[in-house]
């Protein structure tokens, strides 16, 4: 009739805005799919709907009642009759009556409270539906059957289908299963079906696939919907994490080359201290051999101590490398090792030696310039302050000045400086080698004699 002719106009319109639309042609067939369909948000029925009860013409106020006893929900009644309007006080009848008109007279205070009560709630919703249109999330709304209700801006944005094409779709199916990677597609079935079960799934981070199929990688959440105790729908939100994302696996690689060139760099290192040392002991063995080779006393005596002072090189390199950390050194524990590698080198009960280093560190540079000038004081002390078989007592101690600079405070109990290397008229090799690395460190060199040889060395410590 007429008012099936409205019901298919308005049909036709709501599922050109995207809605889903379920037409039934008689009673029972509607309060099953109303009952059956938790989805269903409004219901239209013809007022001469076949099978209802109430008289000619009013079978689908009948049946109106029916269904607003199984469930609470929005019901228009449709009829083209010229008489509809008499039909009113009929069909209050029949319709439990808190879903009756309330006469003037007598409902007007439940009347304004309804209409207050109704307007609060548009007013909810309006601010809800701006909240999801201004979200740039993809909030999602699915029945209990998985289907999509609610499809966002955000989610638009985010996968790529409209909110017509995405209605009424399997969700799963939609942006999990068709990227072609069953893992994800099982995951996300996993996620749905868990929290269709009534569970609240905390976010994680995993992918979906867009409408062109290409993944995107998102952070997702979901939580039942329930209703007097039972499931109408689930909802689930995602947050698009594409850029955090690239990000982190950019910086993953790049961690990895780092770590495999710095890898390759110790094991260049390794490979360039071991040949270090080999050359190092290469030209000590030379050198010691032209001086046996050699019949002159005074050259013999010259190229032993150059290969005296390589095999220092040797050891100071090869405590260097032990130490762990060829970029700085710990003053203390490697001067202890130089005080113990030198003790090894002349009898015992000769000479005692004490020395003291602070606890710091140096650069690895300034710590074999530091080594190699101890060692030649060392070295002039035995050959020159203890010559004549005089038994004595060196002392040092190493620390930092208020400046911050490196100091070696250093004397022994021999025979002392000659006066013309006080004066600077003559200096030996090994003073030679200490003045040109106190040159180099931009420090100081002060000797003098007070009981024996008295040195104070200088170094300036680089910045940082």
């Amino acid at each position: 009739g007429g008012a099936s002719e409205v019901l298919l106009s308005q049909q036709r319109t709501l599922e050109s805005h995207g809605y889903r639309v379920t037409v039934v042609r008689e009673r029972g067939a509607a309060i099953e799919c109303v009952r059956d369909d938790p989805s269903i948000d409004l219901v239209m029925v013809d007022i001469g709907l076949d099978g209802g009860t109430g008289g000619a013409g009013t079978a689908g106020a009948g049946t109106a009642g029916e269904i607003l006893n199984v469930r609470r929900l929005p019901v228009v009644l449709l009829s083209l009759d010229d008489a509809a309007q008499g039909l009113v006080k009929h069909v209050e009848g029949l319709i439990h009556s808190r879903y009756a008109p309330e006469r003037a007279d007598e409902g007007e205070p439940q009347k304004s409270e309804l209409q207050a009560s109704e307007a609060q709630s548009e007013q909810r919703r309006r601010y809800l539906e701006a909240v999801l249109r201004a979200t740039p999330n993809a909030v999602v709304t699915l029945d209990a059957a998985h289907r999509v209700l609610d499809w966002n801006p955000g989610a638009e944005e985010i996968f790529g289908y409209s909110g017509q094409e995405a209605r009424g779709q399997e969700i799963d199916e939609l942006i999990a299963g068709r990227g072609g990677d069953q893992q994800i597609a099982a995951e996300a079935r996993e996620m749905t079906s868990r929290v269709a079960a009534r569970e609240v799934f905390p976010h994680f981070e995993t992918v979906r696939y867009r409408k062109d199929g290409s993944p995107v990688d998102v952070v997702v959440s979901g939580a039942p919907i329930l209703s007097e105790g039972k499931l109408v729908g689930v909802v689930a939100v995602y947050t698009d994490i594409s850029e955090r994302a690239k990000a982190q696996r950019e910086l993953a690689e790049q961690r990895e080359r780092a770590e495999t060139l710095l890898r390759e760099r110790e094991v260049l290192f390794r490979e360039t201290q071991h040949r270090t040392k080999n050359d190092l002991s290469l030209v000590r063995s030379l050198l010691s051999l032209e001086a046996s080779r050699s019949e002159d006393p005074a050259c013999s005596e010259v190229l032993e101590e150059a290969s005296g002072r390589v095999a220092v090189m040797s050891r100071l390199h090869e405590l260097l490398f032990r130490s762990g950390d060829v970029t700085d050194v710990n003053v203390q524990p490697f001067f202890d090792e130089i005080v113990e590698e030198l003790r090894s080198s002349w009898a015992p009960g000769e000479v005692s030696m004490e020395v003291s280093a602070e606890d710091f560190r140096v650069p690895a540079r300034l710590s074999v310039s530091l080594g190699i000038i101890f060692n030649e004081l060392v070295t002039n002390s035995l050959k020159y302050g203890f010559a004549t078989g005089r038994t004595g007592q060196i002392a040092s101690e190493v620390g930092l000045d208020e400046n911050g600079n490196v100091v070696i405070y250093y004397s022994d109990t021999g025979v002392g400086f000659p006066s013309e290397v006080l004066t600077g008229e003559r200096a030996g090799l090994g003073l030679t080698i200490i003045e040109s690395l106190v040159e180099q460190h931009e420090g100081k060199l002060d000797l003098w004699n007070d009981g024996g040889a008295r040195v104070r060395v200088m170094l300036k410590l680089p910045p940082g």
